[in-house]
């Protein structure tokens, strides 16, 4: 393959002899054409060169796993033995990953025995795993007259994990650290709703004393407020793997949000004592990873948002497994004309389960003014009040969120259930 300048130096040297040949000048003739035999033989060497070439490449990532927005350096290694040329090496980045510092291609002049490396680094605009497929490699001669393209495959892989969003201050006792006590034994217990008010029985915490109702009137015998007992085991995050999670700009994907809000969440009850769980579908089946963020952004960076799973089906799947009363926070969202069958989310709560549906608003995904996004706004909210109706109608929890609100919003559901407040 000849290279722009390969190809004005042959079209110059093809004049040259057209012109030698139309004169009859036997210096000019016997010029041009050797001339023509050092350029054809200049091809032919290189040809042989790349017939001799021994050539090896290595890529190492420094981690393994990269947290989100967080740069990592990146070392390519080559060898080579048998060939003069020059050659330039291009790494192929994977879609998500950009350059930080320096640059992922380089040129060389290879020699007999030749051994060299250079490191660049790249940031994560996404999360999940990075294939880097193989390096792109441009092979030249010293002349610049002749080059030839190839590719040479080397996998790698880097698992960018979700970074957390700064944690959110709740208030509140959490119910798992709750407990009443009495004299002979700890009976462990979460509170929810307030009942009423009873009579002091020996063993009640003194924080649950109705000092207020006492005070009215001193000669009220002690009295204890009462609290209708709800235990919660284990607390999940159903993420939605459908596609159109994948939406959005690089870094600020609708699972981007998601995820960094589910962690965050699972972070806070991890320390008030409760198992917390992230639930997916992968390959049609629920998955439930159990344990502190650090290690479920691991598990996250591998959920496949190339298949449509539907929310039904996670939901569906994950009725089966649960076996402890539990709360379920399904984070999804629900365009235009997806629906919810209300109908399986009443099986939760006829077992026990407490089911919170939290949907994204698409709306705050839009950002355009133009006649055609007006249009989808204005059905996009006729179809969010229509499932609000729907869910009221069904006595399930629904709310929606803009992006930027997601994380409150989860806090809001978390607080609800287990948190009450400091007497």
């Amino acid at each position: 393959m000849l290279t722009k300048r390969g190809h004005e130096v042959l079209l110059t040297l093809l004049f040259f002899f057209i012109v030698a040949m139309l004169s009859l000048d036997p210096f000019l003739l016997v010029t041009s054409y050797s001339l023509l035999l050092l350029y054809s033989l200049e091809g032919i060497i290189f040809r042989l060169s790349l017939r001799r070439l021994k050539l090896s490449l290595e890529r190492k990532i420094y981690d393994e796993f990269l947290v989100f927005g967080q740069s990592t350096k990146v070392q390519v290694k080559i060898r080579q033995r048998g060939s003069l040329l020059m050659l330039k090496v291009e790494d192929k980045l994977p879609d998500g990953i950009r350059l930080s510092n320096f640059l992922n291609s380089k040129d060389f002049e290879l020699s007999r025995d030749f051994n060299d490396s250079w490191i660049y680094e790249i940031e994560a605009l996404r999360s999940g795993k990075m294939v880097f497929e193989g390096f792109n490699l441009t092979f030249y001669d010293k002349l610049n007259l002749f080059a030839t393209h190839r590719f040479y495959p080397f996998e790698s892989e880097l698992k960018v994990i979700p970074k957390r969003v700064q944690e959110i201050e709740v208030k509140g006792i959490p119910k798992a650290y709750y407990r009443l006590v009495k004299r002979k034994g700890k009976v462990r217990k979460m509170l929810s709703e307030y009942v009423g008010i009873r009579d002091y029985v020996s063993g009640d915490s003194y924080r649950l004393i109705a000092w207020k109702v006492m005070a009215r009137n001193p000669l009220v015998k002690p009295m204890t407020k009462e609290y209708e007992y709800k235990k919660i085991f284990e607390i999940f995050v159903a993420l939605s793997s459908k596609i159109s999670m994948n939406d959005g700009p690089l870094a600020y994907k609708k699972i981007d949000y998601a995820v960094n809000s589910a962690l965050n969440l699972i972070h806070q009850a991890y320390r008030d004592g409760y198992r917390a769980g992230l639930a997916f579908l992968d390959k049609g089946k629920v998955r439930i990873e159990y344990g502190d963020p650090n290690k479920l952004s691991k598990f996250i960076s591998e959920l496949n948002l190339k298949e449509e799973n539907k929310d039904d089906i996670l939901l569906e799947e994950l009725y089966k497994v649960l076996s402890f009363k539990s709360l379920v926070i399904l984070i999804s969202d629900l365009s235009y004309p997806d629906k919810i069958d209300f109908e399986k989310l009443l099986l939760f709560k006829a077992k026990g389960h407490a089911i919170e549906i939290l949907l994204l608003d698409t709306l705050s995904f839009l950002s355009s003014e133009d006649s055609s996004s007006r249009i989808l706004k204005a059905i996009e909210q006729e179809h969010k009040e229509l499932l609000l109706e729907q869910a009221r109608s069904y006595g399930i929890n629904l709310r929606f969120s803009k992006k930027e609100e997601l994380s409150f919003k989860m806090m809001e559901i978390y607080n609800l259930w287990t948190r009450v407040p400091i007497p």
